[in-house]
């Protein structure tokens, strides 16, 4: 029997320290110091050596990284460097990225998602497909996504673009069934206020919203800075008349109103 079974057979019944420090010697794991030289080639004698490892490239912040458009799906991302992976695009999927890029953001949507145990059944599929997908734009090295297994679960067409406020909307629909808190981080409530120009009678419809739709004006040089701008446009007074007249219960007629959008509460994360 060699001395290295003989090591092992006499530890079976000792403590974890001494199993260790049996390993150790058994393996001459005790011998070896870090290697102290950088200059010369890898020791194979030495495990403690990781000089010529390549590991200076990973500390190395001046490492130019290519465009996306130079990179193909297994290209990998410089993490180290801050970099986010991007979504593949299987033909008009585009509107499922986009959503999916700001559900990623959504700190309260990824970790609710990440928790909730998958069923077997059709939803429990998207759900699963979803899970991999925000897990690999978290921690995948990768360059690039695929987003083949979502799209297929959701039974979507690869090359048929669909609107992304109605897919949002089937999405979240889908999702709220199995896991009814997952629209909680982005829900708001506001009202429509109408005041009848006749007897003055003012009305108000109160209602949940999970997001805004703001008008955006044509080659407008602004999507952001303006967005304030664009959410104060929301209670903006409008009349209504002709075939749009509001029908007022204190008239019991149809009347020419003014109504406003005022929000009541705003969601933790906007959605717009």
């Amino acid at each position: 029997m060699s001395k290295r079974k003989i090591l092992f057979k006499d530890i079976t019944n000792d403590s974890p320290e001494t199993v260790s420090t049996v390993f150790s010697k058994a393996y001459k794991l005790d011998s070896f110091n870090t290697c102290p030289n950088k200059d010369h080639k890898n020791l194979e004698s030495n495990p403690w050596c990781v000089h010529g490892l390549g590991q200076e490239k990973w500390l190395d912040d001046s490492v130019e990284v290519p465009d996306e458009d130079e990179q193909d799906h297994f290209t990998i991302r410089p993490k180290y460097l801050g970099r986010y992976s991007g979504l593949r695009n299987l033909g008009a999927t585009c509107y499922v990225n986009s959503l999916a890029q700001i559900l990623y953001f959504n700190d309260h949507f990824r970790e609710t998602i990440y928790q909730y145990t998958p069923l077997s059944d059709e939803t429990g599929c998207v759900i699963r497909s979803l899970q991999q997908l925000l897990v690999n734009l978290e921690h995948s090295a990768r360059g690039v996504i695929d987003t083949t297994a979502l799209v297929s679960a959701l039974q979507l067409p690869f090359t048929e673009q669909q609107d992304v406020v109605e897919f949002r909307e089937l999405l979240f629909g889908m999702l709220t069934n199995s896991i009814p808190s997952i629209q909680d981080s982005c829900k708001g409530a506001g009202s429509y206020v109408m005041r009848c120009l006749t007897c003055s009678n003012i009305t108000t419809r109160t209602s949940d919203f999970t997001d805004l739709k703001l008008q955006i004006e044509p080659k407008s040089q602004s999507l952001v800075g303006r967005n304030v701008e664009r959410i104060q446009q929301l209670s903006a007074v409008e009349i209504l008349e002709g075939e749009n007249s509001y029908h007022c219960s204190q008239c019991n007629a149809l009347r020419k109103v003014e109504r406003c959008y005022m929000i009541n509460k705003y969601p933790h994360t906007l959605h717009l």
